[in-house]
């Protein structure tokens, strides 16, 4: 029997009128992006920060310096604040308001990307490219976050797209407004993340000049107005920003968390090489398969353009793999440049031999991450209280069914059937919504009113250190990292105050759940919590998922009695 992938099917599914072209990927966005955003915990540890950050900025009416906790936050310039801000006026201070600039964001990035593959290859190329984007599976991961990642990359593009008009030796003599988008959107990426799209933009032009041999006139970008005009649109928000913290904004910002995040690994992490290689067989997913036999055509189709989007593809895989922290995300700014590349031919080619080796071997780890997943969620003997987990398992793994079957179904031109897969994972991502909200402790803790009405002027956790407390209790904290001084707190009598009784590694969970055994803890409190005086508070308990940390956690609560 034939290979689906070995031979090219009839590509009618594909003549979709360019008119709909947009208006069908703003719906594919929907359904890939909106359903569990509202639902969906803030998970992430820095999607807190960046969430309160946001409301922090609209209750001080200070638009300039970022806080959080009370304290300045100088991870990131302040441009997804503001877009976060706007939308928490529009819609009240919820996850879905935190998260819709991400989600407009990656639908911008799919706009841009459309536009440029329509302008250099044909709608279609550009459908599929921008298709291919937002069914990425890093891209419904990061899509959705309440994070920076989207309004950077969506100025990184821009200023792709930009940079190309301007060098490309069709263009005799480039529209006027492709200088203003290119210096615009490395003003924007700066404000967004700072100065990594300026180290894209460089390295992605000495590529195309020297790995590609890719001849160019310079003076066409001009340079010195440029860089001026980016330099005055940053400066617009970074005077007033350097004045009010006096320079502890560049010094923290640029200092920690660029310079000491590149040579030192944040949170302990080992870099391992080939680390982006690796991550890319889940990032890229499902669409890095089809890389073999379009590097291959374009060795024997070698056009300037092509070269432009490799240069683009390949600048941030070149920045990171030098960079100490290794993320997964941290490369995704080449992901658009990769799929122009790819689907520069909107209709499939026949996989050659090699290609579909290189397929299996791509598809084989998310094929075995999800019968991992299947097995853990079928055969692990589960407490009531993690019944959300399984079916959360379950979803998964239909997920990544989901998203090998897209590939499948482009690959034999079935067009339609990609839509029905993305509106069956829609509601998988609903599904995930709804059960990880009934995994959280603190969304338990919020439910349940203890952090309304407020009881104190602030809180305070030992151990327990996470950020999504701030957000969730939309009040300040104190956090103390040990149990030192817990005795002489509760003794006061005055603060509400939240403990770490117990934490357990997720696989040890399972594995002395499954064989019933004494769950073995990562961290027990549980002697010096049952020490303390509680004659003065009311206990409240719960547990769930911290999926910061990947464990399992018992928490205790004391609120003080009237």
């Amino acid at each position: 029997m034939d290979s689906p992938f070995r031979h090219q099917s009839s590509s009618k599914d594909f003549c979709i009128p360019a008119h709909l072209h947009v208006w069908l990927l703003a719906l594919i966005a929907a359904l890939m992006l909106l359903p569990g955003s509202a639902t969906i915990p803030l998970i992430d540890r820095d999607e807190p920060r960046f969430a309160h950050a946001a409301q922090e900025m609209n209750d001080r009416g200070n638009w300039i310096v970022p806080y959080f906790n009370n304290e300045y936050r100088f991870d990131k310039p302040p441009l997804s604040y503001w877009w976060m801000g706007l939308h928490y006026r529009i819609f009240g201070e919820n996850e879905f308001a935190a998260r819709l600039h991400s989600m407009i964001a990656t639908f911008l990035v799919a706009w841009l990307i459309y536009g440029f593959g329509k302008n250099q290859f044909s709608a279609g190329a550009g459908f599929m490219s921008a298709l291919a984007w937002l069914t990425c599976l890093q891209v419904w991961v990061h899509g959705r976050f309440c994070l920076a990642d989207m309004p950077l990359i969506a100025a990184i593009i821009a200023s792709q797209w930009a940079t190309w008009e301007l060098i490309s030796t069709a263009n005799e003599k480039p529209e006027r407004k492709w200088f203003f988008v290119l210096y615009t959107s490395l003003a924007l990426g700066f404000l967004a993340k700072g100065p990594i799209i300026i180290f894209v933009f460089i390295i992605s032009l000495l590529l195309y000049r020297y790995a590609f041999r890719q001849k160019f006139a310079l003076p066409r970008l001009q340079l010195f107005p440029g860089i001026t005009l980016t330099l005055a649109i940053i400066a617009i928000w970074g005077i007033p920003a350097l004045l009010q913290t006096k320079g502890a904004f560049w010094d923290i910002g640029m200092g920690k968390h660029v310079v000491q995040r590149g040579v030192e690994s944040f949170n302990s992490r080992i870099p391992l090489p080939f680390y982006y290689f690796l991550t890319a067989f889940f990032s890229i997913f499902p669409w890095i398969p089809l890389a073999w036999d379009r590097v291959v055509s374009f060795r024997k189709s070698f056009t300037p353009n092509k070269a432009w989007l490799l240069s683009c593809f390949f600048a941030p895989y070149l920045i990171f793999s030098f960079y100490a922290t290794q993320l997964p995300h941290y490369t995704m700014p080449g992901f658009p440049a990769f799929f122009l590349f790819i689907f520069s031919l909107a209709n499939p080619i026949p996989l050659s031999r090699r290609g579909r080796i290189w397929l299996y071997c791509t598809s084989t780890p998310v094929i075995l991450l999800a019968l991992f997943l299947a097995s853990v969620a079928v055969f692990t003997a589960m407490p009531p209280e993690l019944i959300p987990l399984r079916i959360t398992l379950l979803c998964v793994t239909g997920l990544l069914i989901g998203y090998g079957l897209m590939l499948f179904f482009y690959q034999t031109n079935r067009l339609k059937n990609i839509l029905w897969v993305i509106l069956a994972l829609a509601v998988l991502s609903q599904i995930i919504g709804i059960h990880v909200r009934q995994l959280s402790p603190v969304i338990k803790l919020a439910d349940a009113g203890l952090f309304a009405p407020k009881t104190d002027a602030s809180w305070h956790s030992f151990i327990f250190t996470e950020p999504s407390l701030v957000f969730y209790s939309d009040t300040f904290w104190t956090f103390h990292p040990e149990m030192d001084s817990a005795l002489a707190h509760i003794q006061e009598g005055k603060h509400s105050t939240i403990f770490l009784k117990k934490e357990y590694r997720m696989d040890d969970y399972f594995k002395n759940r499954l064989h019933g055994k004494p769950l073995a803890t990562r961290h027990d409190y549980s002697l010096q919590l049952d020490a303390l005086p509680k004659d003065n508070y009311t206990i409240h308990s719960a547990s769930g998922i911290n999926f910061a940390r990947s464990s399992w956690v018992e928490l205790q609560v004391f609120i003080p009695k009237k």
